[in-house]
């Protein structure tokens, strides 16, 4: 895996604009404005207050957001090195706790695998729904690569990349637009980091019994703030 930074593949700051397409089940799902100066601080202030308590998130999305100030900087890296230079990075994790993040891409298809088998050390074949790009052997990158439906891509746990693709693929959504995580996450206003989390699985202890469903957050450097729906 080559770690140079080469020429961008395609138009640089996109975005991804609406969040419709995120699975009606997703336990988090977030969206990081990659160009706001407060992120790294956003991050920081967020990791140590998931390792915290009294939070009253659930225990396993806490460990996970704990990692993102280590972990957003090392896969905005590994986009870099392929080429990507997106403006937004989405993060999904899906109700079987798989995580992934999302961007999309305005580039040729074929130029975006090559970009991706040369600088990552990826396989990158084609499903019946899209493709996927393993690491071959010996290959040190940590994720696989999915190509989702509208020119999203998505880098997910290493060896689990197929098990991605049914929930981004199920189309039958619920009626209620509040029962939604991505269109909640649209209604939260703007911060370096915006973030819903559904309140389900084994909550912190002080979580409160009555708190609503799908909860909202704005992060910034200043603090974390609830967003009313």
């Amino acid at each position: 895996m080559t770690a140079e930074r080469i020429g961008p593949c395609g138009p640089t700051g996109l975005r991804l604009h609406h969040y419709d397409w995120v699975p009606e089940d997703a336990q988090v799902v977030a969206a990081l404005d990659l160009q706001a100066h407060q992120l790294q601080s956003s991050l920081d202030r967020l990791a140590a207050w998931a390792r915290g308590s009294g939070h009253g998130l659930p225990i396993d999305v806490a460990f996970g957001l704990g990692q993102w100030n280590w972990q957003v900087p090392l896969v905005e890296r590994a986009l870099r090195a392929s080429g990507f230079e997106p403006a937004e990075l989405a993060y999904v994790r899906t109700r079987i706790g798989l995580g992934a993040w999302v961007w999309t891409i305005a580039c040729d298809v074929e130029d975006a695998k090559a970009r991706m088998e040369r600088a990552w050390g990826v396989s990158v074949r084609r499903t019946v729904t899209g493709a996927i790009g393993t690491p071959i052997e010996g290959s040190p990158f940590a994720f696989d690569v999915v190509f989702l439906a509208g020119e999203r891509v998505a880098l997910t746990a290493r060896g689990r990349g197929s098990e991605l693709l049914h929930p981004f693929d199920d189309r039958s959504l619920s009626t209620d637009e509040s029962a939604r995580p991505g269109r909640r996450l649209e209604r939260v206003e703007g911060a370096p980091i915006r973030l819903v989390i559904a309140s389900q699985g084994l909550l912190d202890p002080e979580s409160p019994l009555d708190g609503p469903p799908l909860r909202g957050l704005q992060i910034d450097d200043e603090g974390i703030r609830a967003s009313d729906p």
